[in-house]
């Protein structure tokens, strides 16, 4: 008999619990850098939850948004199966197995069944994370479909975990300035900085009635940035998003927007040398204490951030 999402509410709540659990793992690892793996320890759901009512072949839409986020996010889950060996029945019947190796496919992760060292699995699992290549390329077009990857190597018995496709779709690659701002946002839930674009900065405070100016100034590590050939020499570009917090952790003022720079030929290994420089003036609030600067560059991707205190001596 097949399961139906529609008429099993106890099925449609644990499903639930699970993919929104994920799915904020997604967002809360998003900003940190690198791959990462999680680990699911479960008897597993049945295949209807990932693919529906079987009839279309079709992976159910929200499962399959998000595999996606956790795809986006570079995060592999690895599934456990706690039933053991000779455990008691399950729940929803054997097909639980293919529910977590589809899962753990999707995600480049594995999944571990018919075993009783949970522990054991859980060793292995962590020592097989711990090793990795990075193997990227850029899209030449978003045609919103759906592609698989497949990744061959010429040595044999090789298991090879990876992420199994992509979405090209605009909205997903090709997103506007306020998108690109709410993905940054993701990265103030991260307790570290993040230096895939490297970032330094200076501060200079001018007093003010009622607040006070923050004079913001930036540098930008060359070797992080990407430059497009102009009639000149190169350009460059990057998202930007400034955000004060007071001492309770609130927000207390925010600018965000786009910077600009111009790298012409005769200038190039000064860039080379120094990066880029950029300028922002923001309002400072008296009760501000810190300054979060989160910097994107527009055309790799690539994210940077860094967390400045502000203190007394920058408002004399």
């Amino acid at each position: 008999m097949r399961a139906s999402i529609s008429k099993n509410d106890d099925l449609q709540r644990a499903s639930e619990q699970v993919r929104l659990s994920l799915k904020t793992l997604a967002a809360q690892l998003a900003g940190q850098s690198g791959r990462k793996s999680i680990f699911w320890f479960t008897q597993g759901l049945p295949p209807v939850v990932l693919w529906g009512d079987g009839i279309n072949n079709t992976m159910d839409k929200a499962w399959d948004d998000t595999i996606a986020s956790l795809n986006d996010a570079n995060i592999a889950v690895n599934t456990v199966d706690n039933n053991g060996l000779g455990g008691p029945p399950r729940f929803w019947g054997r097909g639980t197995i293919l529910m977590q190796k589809q899962l753990s496919e999707e995600t480049g992760g594995k999944s571990y069944y018919y075993r009783n060292d949970l522990g054991g699995a859980l060793a292995e699992g962590i020592a097989d994370s711990r090793a990795g290549y990075v193997l990227g390329f850029y899209l030449t077009n978003t045609d919103g479909e759906y592609h698989s990857l497949k990744v061959r190597v010429d040595k044999p018995g090789l298991d090879l975990k990876y992420r199994q496709g992509y979405d090209s779709r605009d909205d997903a690659l090709t997103v506007t300035l306020k998108g690109k701002g709410a993905e940054l946002e993701t990265l103030l839930m991260n307790p570290s900085n993040v230096s895939d674009v490297g970032i330094t900065a200076n501060l200079s405070a001018v007093p003010g009635n009622p607040t006070g100016t923050l004079n913001v100034r930036i540098k930008l590590s060359p070797d992080t940035l990407s430059l497009l050939k102009s009639p000149r020499g190169w350009t460059g570009q990057v998202d930007e998003l400034f955000i004060e917090f007071n001492a309770a952790g609130r927000e207390v003022g925010r600018v965000n927007g786009t910077g600009h720079f111009d790298v012409p030929s005769d200038a190039r290994e000064t860039f080379d040398t120094d990066g880029a420089t950029l300028t922002q003036n923001l309002q400072l609030p008296a009760d501000a204490v810190k300054l979060s600067i989160i910097v994107r560059d527009t055309s790799s991707g690539r994210v940077g951030s860094l967390t400045v205190p502000l203190d007394a001596a920058q408002r004399q």
